[in-house]
């Protein structure tokens, strides 16, 4: 399983800090890439009593450390840009340098999130053109004893440049150089992923007891939405690379494959369709992919994921083009010539449309209208 989570509070995938003095969880560091247009927490601990002040780009917001020493405040929805410096006093200082504001990611699942760009599909190429500093990812594999067992190392920032992109997560990579292309902001990525793991590991052990039997996808997407307190936040996931599948460009070569009723593959296909019934879900569909456990082409499938979140999560998917139009009979059919596959459609939709020229035969005017909603 890959997927991929926009999220903000990060509780589940930190360690506790340390009492005493001003400490947050390592996920804060230099070259952060932060949420934008939305309220963003800070927390962490200090003496109990403590008032803690956390000031970036103009904003300053305090709180007292509780009787555990534990204290959060709530940063302004702040617009995409950077770069900012954070500071965080109380009796000491913490000092955060090269933050930048804009969209941040979660990657999480299993070895096809952790692969490398050195490892994929022209790296040397792609390692050479990764030049783009505004891109953080936040990349450390585990150090695992077994599959359950597993502990991150400390937390960094790294901004995507050739001498750094190597050892990073190809599909995390691919996936925010596409987002940074089309939105043209800063792009955060935050991976934690192990290889081999299922979802089930990755829900927790409060939830396991979760009532109503759900799969284990749909307890991770529930589990995770109300962990972190960010409602239906946007969640995508990728099919499982098994590849091979119908490509337009060949002929069918063989009969279709037949499965027995109760083949695996059709149980969790079952287990898919009740997971994108949960509001703002989404599924990469990758049939027609390099085929294999670990496909090598990860800019093909990552390329899938970031138009898949263009469209869904940003709205990227209505470019409207003037087309060419003709009447027949009761019937205007539209066409443009680089559009082989037209989804939408919109006729005079604009506040002052002085370029209409449908009318029926009695000589009336149609309304201005649009498929798309």
């Amino acid at each position: 399983m890959l997927l991929l989570t926009r999220a903000l509070i990060l509780l589940s995938l930190l360690s506790p800090p340390v009492l005493g003095a001003i400490t947050l969880p390592d996920i804060f560091a230099d070259h952060m890439v932060l949420q934008r247009e939305t309220e963003l927490p800070v927390w962490g601990t200090a003496s109990p009593g403590e008032r803690i002040t956390v000031t970036i780009g103009g904003q300053r917001r305090s709180a007292s450390a509780d009787e555990k020493g534990r204290w959060r405040v709530r940063l302004a929805p702040m617009p995409a840009g950077g770069p900012l410096t954070m500071t965080v006093a109380g009796r000491s200082a913490v000092v955060f340098s090269d933050i930048l504001v804009g969209e941040v990611w979660i990657g999480s699942g299993q070895s096809n999130m952790v692969w490398r760009v050195g490892r994929s599909k022209d790296s040397e190429k792609e390692i050479a053109a990764a030049d783009f500093p505004e891109i953080r990812i936040a990349h450390k594999p585990c150090v695992k004893k077994d599959l359950i067992n597993c502990t991150f190392p400390k937390n960094e920032w790294i901004p995507v440049r050739p001498g750094t992109i190597r050892s990073l997560s190809a599909e995390s990579y691919f996936f925010a150089r596409e987002l940074h292309r089309e939105l043209k902001v800063p792009v955060g990525m935050i991976v934690r992923a192990v290889g081999g793991t299922p979802a089930l590991y990755w829900v927790g052990s409060r939830a396991v007891a979760e009532p109503g039997g759900l799969d284990p996808e749909r307890l991770l997407i529930r589990t995770w939405r109300r962990t972190w307190g960010q409602r239906d936040f946007p969640f995508l996931f990728m099919q499982y690379p098994k590849g091979g599948g119908w490509n337009p460009q060949n002929s069918l070569h063989r009969l279709p494959q037949k499965y027995r009723p109760d083949e695996w593959g059709l149980i969790s296909l079952e287990h898919v369709r009740e997971s994108l019934a949960l509001p703002n879900v989404w599924m990469d569909i990758t049939l027609d992919l390099e085929r294999g456990t670990h496909p090598l082409d990860k800019q093909s499938y990552a390329g899938r994921l970031a138009k898949l979140a263009l469209a869904k999560v940003y709205g990227r998917d209505k470019e409207f083009r003037w087309a060419d139009a003709r009447i027949d009979g009761d019937t205007v059919l539209v066409s443009h010539p680089k559009i082989s596959r037209p989804v939408h459609i919109r006729y005079g939709w604009a506040h002052l449309p002085n370029w209409c020229n449908l009318f029926n035969k009695a000589g009336f005017p149609a309304m201005p209208f649009r498929s798309d909603q």
